[in-house]
Order: structure tokens, then sequence, then C-alpha cells
């Protein structure tokens, strides 16, 4: 019963740093983002002051502004995918933190049984091989 509770516990570390990695690519793609704005503002600010800049292209900067907006569409979309299977996973480690610790409390329940019928074993049974020493203290009576 023990590896079961072993393979829980695992399984739950595996699950956890699955759970790290997409928040770093979550973290990744929103830095990602905000360059991609940051990169906007700019180009729009050239834009607005194009009598000064006349050594950039106004096709050039549109061009830009419009691969801009594609790939900030897509990491938008992107971050929400990301977002939905951080939250699968989370899901799926409580899930496992529950199993364990359900696993933990029968393998508990089970000692304690094992143990409570070798007490009552040991107090039935009057022959002289059995010695009280074997017998956990908390379970003597005095």
């Amino acid at each position: 019963m023990q590896a079961k509770s072993r393979h829980y516990t695992k399984l739950l570390k595996i699950q956890n740093l699955i759970r790290i990695r997409e928040k770093i690519e979550i973290e990744i793609s929103r830095r990602n983002l905000i360059t991609i704005e940051d990169e906007n503002s700019y180009l729009c600010a050239l834009m607005e002051s194009g009598s000064k800049a006349d050594f950039i292209d106004a096709v050039l900067l549109s061009r830009r502004l419009e691969r801009n907006r594609r790939t900030k569409s897509s990491l938008q979309a992107k971050i929400i995918h990301e977002i939905k299977d951080l939250l699968q996973i989370s899901r799926r480690c409580d899930m496992l933190k529950a199993r364990q610790y359900e696993a933990k409390y029968q393998e508990k329940a089970k000692e304690f049984t094992a143990m409570l019928e070798e007490y009552v074993a040991a107090r039935c049974q009057n022959s002289p091989c059995v010695k009280s020493s074997s017998i956990p203290a908390s379970l003597k009576f005095n």
C-alpha cells in the first residue's frame, strides 16, 4: 500500500514540474506581448512625427504594425490556451493530492489495525512466549 502513496507522490512531483513550466511559458508570452505593445507605441510615435523622421518609410512602418497586430492576436490566443492548460494541470495536482492523502490515510489505518490486532492477540493469549515489551507503551493497560 505504501507503493500507492509513493506512486501518487511521484506523479504529483511530475505534475508540479509541468505546472511550473506552464507558468513560465505564460510569463514569457505575456512579456512578448508587452514587448510588442511597446514597439507598437514607438512605431505610432514615429508615424506621428513623420516630418522629423524622413528616413523611415511609412509603408514599412505600417507593415510592421500589421505584423505586430497579427503576432499580438496569436500571442493572446496562445496565452488563453496556456491558461486553460494550467488550470487543467492545477486540477490534476489537486486530485493527486487528494488521492495521495487518501492512500496515506489508508496505510496508517492498516498499520493501526495490524498493531491493534497484535495487541489483542497478545492480551488474549496468556502464553509465556508473548513478551509485554513487544506491545507499545501507549496501548498497555496498567
